[in-house]
């Protein structure tokens, strides 16, 4: 009886001893399931340092551009600001050629009206007026000019400003793509 007791307890650590080792292999292939995450997240940490850096070297090309596009805005308002003193100085012209040409006119009629009066010096009103005449068509030819001119200002002015406007539309895209780029640090 002795014997078979032993045999039992033989069979008994046998069994001990197998669940043992299964024991052992399934920690080993949980440990090395373990190294294998282990290895994706280092991968993983890789990219994001690399991503990280892209997105460094964009938000610097951004902030070059937001400087650049600035500085042609504020070149573009200096443009502005010398064109409007230019414009101003034109009204001026037209003023003072307009007040002249007023004048013009009044001598003129003055002339006729005595041209009709004094009948004994009518010839020589006749002259004084066609001379009149001809410095008022100069003066017209004048006025003319410069309010073509005042209009090819007026013009250029007008595309400054949408210049002005389409970098403004530049500069708000610029400042949305930054604060996306910040969103996703």
């Amino acid at each position: 009886g002795r014997s078979a007791e032993q045999q039992l307890r033989i069979d008994e650590l046998l069994r001990e001893v197998q669940t043992l080792q299964q024991e052992i292999e399934k920690q080993q292939q949980d440990h090395a399931a373990l190294e294998g995450e282990h290895a994706a997240l280092g991968v993983e940490h890789t990219q994001l340092v690399r991503k990280d850096d892209e997105l460094r070297c964009d938000l610097t090309q951004l902030q070059q551009s937001h400087a650049d596009l600035q500085l042609a805005q504020e070149e573009l308002q200096q443009e502005q600001l010398a064109l409007q003193h230019k414009i101003s100085l034109a009204d001026v012209q037209c003023s003072v050629l307009q007040e002249a040409k007023d004048m013009m006119e009044e001598e003129l009629v003055n002339v006729k009206a005595e041209g009709q009066t004094l009948e004994q010096d009518h010839a020589k009103r006749q002259a004084e007026g066609q001379t009149l005449q001809q410095q008022l068509q100069t003066l017209q030819q004048q006025l003319m000019q410069e309010e073509q001119g005042r209009a090819m200002l007026e013009a250029h002015m007008t595309q400054i400003q949408d210049d002005k406007a389409k970098l403004q539309v530049q500069i708000t895209q610029v400042e949305e793509d930054k604060g996306q780029l910040m969103a996703q640090r």
